[in-house]
């Protein structure tokens, strides 16, 4: 891999948003500086499939993926928006980030490409860049210019989102729910961090409150602009913590509504459940995942007897995946004497 003239460091975190910056020297007979980091994220990045162009407007640049809506604002203290708009996000389909707090940028320059480039204020700080790509998500790198920049960046989601890192460094963005349980409206795929001669270097994530921080560890023969991007995108799934009582119950009742069918809607759960008082509780998760889903967690439910449950609190995930009910440990679920006082 080539090296620029001008010594630079990138890294960059992903999110089922997918965040990323950069920045690179200009020169009079060579691309705008918004062209030359576009380049640069081609050159080293991994391909996680194509750039998409999206339409400008007067202070924002937004995307239609699918069923996925991203916003990027040019105004570099702006939240990065990702929105699911399927059917069954309503209510918790919209995840938002921040460029890094070690980022002092300009207004955003839009790439031949698509990708909006955020330049350092000063010659020796760090730029970021916004990509949204094909599959929905949003990358955000960062590059800082020599080895004197920054090697951590911190990304700020908002004060409902909890990042937690997974045993693989991933990172699932969990949004907590009404009376219990919380739902996953977005995914960091593990960090990545490349020097310029392609080399890969150390990098993590640690997590305090809703910031996550990417720090990458450099030596002496690190050669620059080093790229660490990991890739942020949305995704909607719900998890259940319920105690063997709450099982139950949400069991006995479970009946009559998987009876009437998946045409009665949201709000008719919602009435049907008030009796076990988790009446909000239910038509909140109908909402967020939408009625089919809810309707296949409701035939999950093992058993109307208290003795088949061996554990005292349970997890599951709408849309399930692997294993159905899942022992966890009882500090996720409600108290006997709390439950159904959602």
């Amino acid at each position: 891999m080539r090296r620029l003239a001008t010594a630079t460091t990138a890294m960059g975190v992903a999110v089922a948003l997918a965040l990323t910056g950069i920045s690179g020297a200009v020169a009079a007979d060579r691309p705008s500086g918004a062209d030359q980091t576009a380049d640069l994220i081609s050159e080293v990045a991994p391909d996680q499939g194509a750039v998409v162009q999206g339409q400008i407007g007067s202070d924002t640049v937004s995307a239609q993926v699918g069923d996925t809506r991203t916003a990027v604002p040019l105004d570099p203290a702006g939240a990065i928006t990702v929105t699911s708009t399927g059917s069954d996000a309503a209510g918790a389909g919209s995840l938002q980030v921040r460029l890094p707090a070690q980022v002092d940028a300009r207004e955003g320059q839009i790439a031949d490409d698509g990708t909006v480039v955020f330049a350092s204020k000063s010659s020796g700080g760090a730029d970021a860049a916004v990509q949204t790509l094909g599959d929905g998500s949003v990358r955000i790198q960062t590059v800082t210019k020599d080895a004197s920049g920054p090697t951590a960046f911190t990304y700020e989601f908002g004060d409902d989102v909890t990042p937690v890192v997974n045993d693989d460094g991933s990172v699932d963005l969990l949004q907590s729910l009404v009376g219990g349980g919380a739902a996953q409206v977005g995914h960091v795929e593990p960090a990545w961090a490349k020097d310029a001669d392609g080399a890969s270097l150390p990098t993590r994530y640690t997590v305090q409150g809703n910031l996550l921080t990417q720090t990458v560890t450099t030596n002496r023969e690190t050669a620059y602009p080093v790229v660490a991007d990991p890739k942020i995108g949305i995704g909607l799934h719900v998890y259940v913590y319920l105690n063997k009582l709450e099982i139950q119950a949400m069991a006995t009742a479970a009946g009559g509504i998987l009876a009437a069918g998946t045409s009665v809607g949201c709000a008719y759960l919602g009435t049907k459940f008030k009796t076990f008082k988790i009446g909000p509780w239910i038509g909140y998760v109908c909402g967020v995942v939408g009625i089919n889903k809810l309707f296949s967690f409701l035939k999950a439910l093992p058993s109307r007897s208290a003795s088949a449950y061996q554990s005292s609190c349970y997890e599951y995930r709408i849309p399930a995946q692997g294993q159905g009910w899942k022992p966890v440990s009882y500090s996720n679920c409600q108290t006997y004497a709390n439950s159904f006082k959602w």
